[in-house]
């Protein structure tokens, strides 16, 4: 009877705190050495929770230990509302699968709703993430793969594969007012609620639909096989920039996204809000590039690439791959990259392999 009793004893003491699977780890979130662990799809929810319910968690570290299914969870809301996530969360180049729809629950679908991070912190709010998935809207709120707002804070080498559906929709991002998006890839589809891209105010963009402050997009890659389908403003890597502080810039992207039935289309930026659209252009879209079919920014009437359409360059995982279609044997080919200032693509892994041959293709 008493060993009974003792097991239940134990049972209950071990799930009745919201965090009671930390405490024998001596895990405080406090740093990244003692950064709460998000093992299970439980643990994502109980840091949701914790983080929205105003407690001491919207400021802790976080690391992902393993891949998190997060597809069955119907009555998902997003992490970060009402009370903003301002943390940070390693995840360790795991992955969260995801299936959110905001019709079906009412709730912000977006697996973080706002990040606002203290301007002085130096550690990204998001780092090593992938996000697997699909996110439908049917509201008129923003969406993202990743974050539906963005006000500080910065996302970095991060990926999202997935299916985007919404009014307002991003990439990784919905609406930035301020933050940076470094070094991350994705593979996206985005479709469009209506038939018709006539319809008023629906846009779209490869990373972020809106920008609207001192926003930074580094180095980030939309790899080949991406769409946006229907969306009256559509963007490669932003759809509509309200350009209004001159730190704010774009640099060192590519995209390989089709583009489809908008009326404002752009390579890299759908639509630049201001009156000095060729000034800002070669002030602060720099190192970029895109399908020539298209202008950098979509209501601007002649751009030119900085790289040579014809020698693409690709940025993935923090390193950049040129693409030259000569016929050269191995030793010029050599001379030529190292002339260049680099080398040789060195594959290293099949992930690497399967990137670069997309990157071939396209």
């Amino acid at each position: 009877m008493k060993r009974k009793i003792l097991a239940l004893m134990f049972v209950m003491l071990y799930t009745s705190g919201a965090w009671g699977a930390y405490y024998d780890e001596g895990n405080d979130g406090d740093s990244w050495d003692t950064a709460y662990l998000i093992r299970s799809a439980e643990d994502l929810k109980l840091m949701r929770d914790r983080i929205n319910d105003y407690t001491d968690g919207a400021s802790k570290y976080y690391k992902l230990t393993a891949d998190i299914d997060m597809t069955s969870e119907t009555d998902w809301y997003g992490i970060g509302y009402p009370s903003p996530f301002g943390g940070h969360l390693d995840g360790m180049g795991h992955k969260i699968n995801i299936d959110f729809n905001l019709q079906a629950n009412g709730m912000y679908g977006c697996l973080f709703v706002k990040i606002t991070q203290d301007k002085q912190s130096t550690e990204p709010s998001l780092k090593n993430l992938k996000v697997e998935g699909n996110v439908i809207d049917h509201s008129r709120n923003y969406i993202g793969g990743i974050v539906a707002t963005l006000d500080t804070g910065t996302i970095e080498s991060c990926d999202f594969h997935g299916t985007l559906e919404g009014t307002f929709v991003g990439g990784f991002v919905g609406r930035m007012n301020g933050g940076k998006i470094k070094n991350c890839t994705a593979l996206i589809k985005f479709v469009s609620l209506y038939s018709s891209a006539t319809i008023d105010y629906t846009r779209a963009g490869g990373f972020v639909d809106r920008l609207y402050y001192d926003e930074v997009i580094e180095n980030c890659t939309i790899l080949p096989g991406s769409e946006i389908n229907g969306y009256m403003t559509a963007g490669g890597i932003v759809c509509r920039w309200e350009y209004t502080n001159p730190d704010a810039h774009i640099n060192n992207c590519s995209t390989s996204i089709t583009l489809h039935d908008s009326q404002y289309a752009g390579g890299i930026v759908g639509y630049l809000s201001t009156e000095n659209v060729g000034e800002i252009v070669a002030r602060r879209l720099s190192g970029n590039t895109w399908p020539s079919i298209y202008p950098q920014v979509g209501n601007q009437a002649q751009t030119s690439p900085d790289v040579p359409v014809e020698n693409p360059t690709y940025t993935w995982n923090n390193h950049k791959y040129q693409i030259f279609q000569e016929a050269l044997t191995w030793d010029e080919a050599k001379s030529k990259c190292e002339e260049l200032g680099g080398h040789l693509a060195t594959i290293t892994s099949s992930e690497e392999q399967n990137i670069v041959a997309q990157f071939v293709i396209s």
